[in-house]
């Protein structure tokens, strides 16, 4: 407590220097947000809110978690978590499922929960209530899981498989190396012994009333809020949970409620290991320091320390990433956050993650503590807290100017924190009206001083090495880095030299080109444009965000009008070469300058088209159209630093392949496409094949030609104002008559019923299965309802059969679609992880799951689809990004997918779907690949 009423001075100093109220800080309210609490303790929040319109999101979060488990219930606090979708009061088997299915609720999507050391939190979302009686039910199964859930011997039986391939899916070298350390990081502490998942010795063998035990004994209205957020009457919800929620009484003798406190370490914990699946060398660094305590976050001083927390990670980041793209860089990534210490929710850290260069390891940790000590020392420069202050304000205005639109999850967030971890309760627009303008007042010396006071050098330091067990890799000893730690405590370091850049992005403009013709199209609401180059450019207004304007541009060919041999140079030209800069600028100059600018372009070169994607807020449009200038025609020609950002993306990727689920997935696309040679996935072999001299010829060449582009933007522009943008930018842009298409390069799918099994020994006995069905099939609004409807169907299939009745999956899923390359073709997909003793079972369970399609499909099953497609659309026909998919596919492709798309769900029968899974199966185009651990 010592420590904080020393940071308390520093933060109360800061908050009068920003002119707000700091004596003895008061608890924020929202007047939007109505808060209540039961006699019995339970908290509830309650908020109207019309976006999207129609819907409400549903939760209950619990305070506890894995760290109120007792030994023999190791596991059981996420166990519980999924029987509460396994039979209620109420709600007897699996009628949740099927009941919130049948509105048009998604399992997984829109249903789902999560369990963590410290909470549970149970979602509802996106739920049309135009109906009372919806509420009203939704309500009622926050009640029952809350009180009354079955927790029926059989359904307990049956999760245990589910939970044992959830463990073993997630059992990758990285939390194997983690859990065998467990008790040097959280020494005292529950947290090194309860890690969610739990043991599978107990998981596999607990008495069913040691689960009932720990349900009666923690969930209890105490520790429990109710959190409602959407198209509501408040006052109607308000006295349903009275009614509901009154009755659940506190057990006698409640067990005390108390959270897991992880201490200071006054000597650095220093840890190395290895494991031969580890997908890339890396170390990670913390500095832990103490959270504001709980009875200070919901005031001022909460909003205080989220924005110090973002001028440091973004300050810190720019220092790193300059010397991620330096030359001589130890790391070939690294990145800083302030956040929890992994696990423990009780105790702060400044969280170093780098994958380690050519260098080793050693060399990394020196430049990561190097950093955090300059910090430590000297704070940030004047130029550094000017951009990450800017770079704050300009988002946070971003926001707010978008707040009248903020969807339900953005307020039931806020709300859930602030009862889990009391974090304020307030929406951006008390944080942009009150302290936008204050927050500017803070001085960079106020900011250095909170640091030095925060993170003390020497003492709570962490230093992890986690490295690939293989040939090579030189795997630092536990001195070593100590003796790296020695090191550069007692070297001198010098202040960080901040070489600021006040250029503007463009200092001359190109010459404007003129708009030829101009068409309207009154069905879609959108108008198109033909310019003096050639280039067409279609716009579309929209108010449903009032600061958001996004940019999208194709062109077809992309690199299918390449031999193999220029595939790599080709796919990830753009990846390269976005990395080095843009025209005479760096890539570290380029986000100087662009700080506090919400502006972004991306161009990319894939296997059949090419394409450039940006979006920007109202204000920094032009920014965005420069951005966009730029890319097309100033890429930024610097070998070195194409050089390094190859050998950085070979760093990364060149121990993956030690990974089980790298080797499936570069297993399956290889064998899927018959070895053809651009049936590649990111890899050390493929990245060494780029060629800069040839990377920049056929990026150039991909963007030499506007006329053969399409440009959408959508968003709330100003008519006037972007045409006068489209005609210096876009019509200004180098064209000519050269037009391209897509072509047949052979990269397909093989034909007939394929299947492959291999053997890949690894550690965590991980299998993996993946189906693909496929063929030629035109793409129209109903094929592509049809394809995708199908995928839907067979995934609840495969939930009922491979993962409920065998317990032989955690998450079997599929998806349908169809894909437009230089042909239409329809696509069957699914890929899981599976027990390896029964993936017998489990490959004829999924062949059956599709064959059962082709047949007697249950009317209610196709309903459930068509609800959630319906529902679907009224979210998406309300977002930019929807309306950018719906222009393309029309104005490109000559594909309406908006006009009668409610119409042509409704109208879809079994029928249809019954038909296209008999054709499909009759294709005799199945491919199969089956992955074994021995």
């Amino acid at each position: 407590m010592k420590s904080f009423v020393k940071m308390f001075v520093v933060l109360a100093v800061l908050l009068l220097t920003a002119n707000v109220r700091a004596q003895m800080p008061q608890q924020l309210s929202d007047p939007a947000v109505r808060v209540g609490k039961l006699p019995n303790g339970l908290t509830y929040y309650i908020r109207h809110n019309e976006y999207p319109k129609g819907q409400a999101d549903f939760h209950i979060a619990q305070k506890v978690g894995a760290v109120q488990e007792n030994e023999d219930q190791n596991g059981l606090a996420h166990f519980l978590e999924h029987m509460c979708f396994n039979g209620t009061k109420n709600f007897p088997d699996k009628l949740i499922l099927t009941w919130l299915e049948s509105k048009g609720v998604k399992f997984g999507m829109n249903l789902n929960a999560h369990t963590g050391t410290d909470e549970t939190v149970y979602d509802i979302m996106n739920v049309p209530v135009q109906k009372k009686e919806v509420v009203d039910s939704c309500l009622l199964i926050l009640h029952d899981w809350a009180d009354a859930l079955t927790l029926a011997d059989e359904e307990i039986e049956k999760e245990r498989g589910v939970i044992h391939e959830e463990w073993r899916m997630g059992n990758g070298a990285v939390s194997r190396i983690l859990n065998r350390h467990a008790a040097e990081l959280y020494p005292g502490t529950k947290y090194a012994t309860h890690d969610v998942i739990g043991s599978m010795d107990i998981i596999d063998n607990f008495k069913p009333q040691v689960l009932r035990d720990y349900y009666e004994k923690w969930y209890r209205p105490d520790l429990q809020g109710i959190i409602v957020v959407g198209d509501v009457d408040v006052d109607a919800v308000e006295a349903k949970i009275k009614e509901l929620f009154s009755p659940i009484k506190m057990p006698e003798n409640p067990a005390k409620f108390e959270y897991q406190v992880l201490g200071d370490n006054e000597e650095p914990i220093v840890i190395s290991d290895k494991d031969k699946e580890m997908p890339a060398n890396v170390l990670f660094v913390a500095q832990k320091y103490d959270f504001l305590p709980r009875e200070f976050r919901n005031t001022d001083i909460g909003i205080l320390m989220e924005y110090i927390d973002f001028i440091i990670n973004q300050v810190l980041n720019e220092r790193l990433t300059a010397i991620q793209l330096s030359p001589d860089a130890p790391f070939s990534a690294c990145d800083a956050a302030m956040s929890n210490f992994l696990y423990a929710n009780t105790k702060g850290a400044l969280l170093f993650q780098a994958v380690v260069g050519d260098k080793g390891s050693e060399a990394a940790l020196r430049a990561v503590l190097t950093e955090l000590k300059r910090m430590q020392k000297f704070g940030f420069t004047a130029g550094e807290y000017e951009r990450a202050r800017n770079e704050y304000v300009s988002a946070l205005e971003k926001q707010y100017n978008n707040f009248k639109t903020s969807k339900n999850d953005y307020f039931t967030q806020i709300y859930i924190n602030n009862f889990i971890e009391s974090n304020p309760i307030t929406a951006v627009d008390y944080e942009y009206n009150t302290m936008k303008d204050q927050f500017a007042m803070l001085p960079v010396d106020q900011i250095n001083a909170y640091i030095k006071e925060q993170f003390v050098p020497g003492k709570n330091l962490v230093v992890m090495s986690l490295c690939p067990d293989k040939e090579g890799v030189a795997v630092p000893t536990v001195d070593q880095l100590k003796q790296v730690i020695a090191e550069v405590d007692s070297a001198e370091v010098e202040a960080y030299a901040d070489n600021q850049v006040t250029e503007p992005l463009m200092e001359k403009t190109p010459k404007a080109g003129k708009i030829k013709k101009e068409t309207k199209n009154d069905a879609l609401g959108y108008t198109q444009l033909t310019l003096s180059n050639g280039a067409k450019v279609v716009l579309k207004k929209t108010t449903f965000k009032e600061d958001e304007i996004r940019l999208y541009a194709v062109s077809k060919g992309g690199a299918s009008v390449y031999d193999a041999n220029d595939y790599s140079n080709a796919v990830f030209s753009c990846d390269m070469i976005g990395s080095t800069g843009l025209g005479k600028f760096s890539y570290t100059d380029l986000q100087k300058i662009l700080s506090g600018k919400q502006a972004s372009v991306s161009m990319d070169v894939s296997a059949y088209d090419e394409s450039v994607s940006g979006r920007s807020s109202v204000k920094d449009l032009e920014t965005m159209m420069q951005l966009m200038y730029l890319s097309f025609t100033q890429p930024r020609e610097d070998k070195a630093a194409f050089e390094n950002i190859k050998k950085m993306m070979i760093s990364q990727v060149e121990n993956a392949s030690h990974s089980p689920q790298y080797v499936f997935q570069d297993s399956l696309v290889t064998n899927l496409y018959g070895h053809h040679p651009k049936a590649v996935i990111q890899s050390k072999e493929a990245f060494e094949k780029v060629d800069y001299d040839r990377a920049i010829q056929i990026y150039k060449e991909r963007f030499a030609n506007a006329a053969d582009f399409t440009f959408f933007i959508v968003g709330n522009f100003d008519e006037n104002q972007i045409r006068q943008y489209v005609k210096q930018y876009i019509a200004s842009l180098p064209a000519n008559k050269n037009f391209e298409k897509a072509v047949n390069d052979g990269r397909e799918i093989v034909a007939g019923n394929v299947r492959k099994q291999f053997v890949n020994n690894n550690e965590g006995k991980l299998a993996m299965l993946a189906m693909v069905w496929n063929m030629d099939m035109p793409l129209t609004m109903k094929n592509k309802l049809i394809v995708s409807i199908t995928g839907q169907l067979m995934s609840n299939e495969l939930l009922n059969s491979v993962r409920e009745d065998e317990g032989a999956a955690y998450s079997p899923y599929s998806v349908g679609y169809i894909d437009r390359t230089y042909k239409d073709n329809a696509t069957i997909q699914t890929s899981f992880g599976l027990n390896p003793d029964k993936y017998k079972t489990s490959e004829t369970a999924t062949i059956k799951s599709l064959e059962k399609l082709s047949k007697d499909i249950p009317v209610a099953e196709l309903k459930k689809m068509q609800e959630y497609m319906l529902k679907s659309y009224d979210e998406n026909i309300v977002e930019n990004g929807y309306w950018l998919g719906v222009l393309e596919s029309y104005v490109v492709d000559g594909e309406d997918m908006y006009t009668g798309y409610k119409k042509a769900v409704e109208e879809l029968t079994v029928g249809d779907i019954e038909n296209f899974v008999d054709k499909l199966i009759k294709s005799e185009n199945r491919f199969e690949i089956l992955m074994l651990p021995e």
